[in-house]
């Protein structure tokens, strides 16, 4: 950004300050965030920049965290409109990005055809998500097949995000297996903020949640306790009531499991 100022490089600039909002996001601090995404597309509008104007994602995805997913997805069908405009390679996103809010409203089940249009579009990379919406409408046999197609996740790409869609499909399919292995993989990233959200484009509750609900599933009530605490605190910081709630509200129910055997000695 220095060097972007001095000699008046505008992409220099707007390369900063998009690295400095994923390094908010990785730091939990959205307020920062918000203001360097602002100060991207500032300059991306006045110097005409069609690709750096896809950084509006990024302001969808907040909408998202917070719980408004109508405006989410007008915010998110806007943006990519002015990609498909500009000829952007990346327009298609707005299809991915639907499909991760009827999953954070609950109404994935609703879409199944929708999903699997984008299972065929995208492959591997949503397997865990069509896993899901099958699961959701009944068909529990087909999840599990599809599941059982599903590759190693990168550990460069959307890595938390899918990940935590791995882990919640293990636990709706009861894969004790994948549930193990998911919950390793992420227990790295514990304080990391919203699953996905580091990378301003997508974002499921914090990975602090699906820690807590895989180590419930494993019988560790105690751990997912921790959990489900440490994702409310994340959640709050995001100005994400609903999650911080749920997480509350699990958080109670992890302490009454874990109290359960003394209670029955």
């Amino acid at each position: 950004m220095e060097i972007g100022i001095e000699h008046d490089l505008p992409v220099y600039r707007v390369s900063g300050l998009v690295n400095q909002a994923v390094h908010a996001a990785t730091v939990n601090d959205p307020a920062t965030l918000r203001r360097a995404i602002g100060e991207a597309l500032d300059l991306a509008r006045a110097y005409r920049m069609p690709e750096a104007i896809a950084a509006e994602i990024a302001l969808a995805t907040l909408v998202l965290i917070e719980g408004r997913y109508a405006e989410a997805e007008r915010r998110y069908t806007e943006a990519t409109e002015r990609m498909h405009h500009t000829g952007s390679v990346h327009a298609g996103f707005r299809h991915l990005a639907r499909a991760t809010i009827w999953l954070n409203d609950g109404t994935l089940g609703d879409h199944l055809d929708d999903v699997r249009t984008l299972h065929e579009a995208l492959g591997p990379m949503v397997t865990d998500l069509l896993a899901l919406a099958l699961h959701a409408t009944g068909h529990d046999a087909e999840a599990r097949r599809t599941r059982a197609a599903a590759p190693p996740i990168r550990p460069d790409f959307f890595f938390t995000f899918l990940t935590s869609l791995r882990a919640l499909a293990a636990i709706a399919l009861d894969d004790t297996g994948t549930a193990a292995q998911t919950y390793t993989a992420l227990l790295l990233h514990h304080d990391n903020p919203p699953a996905g959200a580091e990378s301003l484009s997508l974002a499921l509750p914090p990975v602090a949640h699906t820690l807590g609900e895989l180590a419930l599933f494993l019988h560790r009530p105690g751990d997912a306790a921790a959990h489900f605490t440490r994702a409310a605190t994340i959640a709050e910081k995001w100005n994400a009531p609903h999650w911080a709630a749920d997480a509350r509200a699990r958080a109670a129910v992890a302490r009454t499991v874990s109290l359960s055997p003394q209670r029955e000695r």
